[in-house]
């Protein structure tokens, strides 16, 4: 199930968003990033 997408210009900045989220844990962060329904261009 995707429950968030972004859109990235490099695959580098991708990955490393991806890192990011990853490292929330379902913490906080994480909740407020889906809650708040962010996306990005990268």
């Amino acid at each position: 199930m995707l429950v968030h997408k972004e859109a990235y210009i490099t695959k580098a900045k991708a990955t490393k968003r991806e890192k990011e989220i990853k490292s929330y844990k379902g913490g906080q962060a994480f909740k407020k990033l889906f809650k708040s329904g962010r996306s990005s261009d990268g």
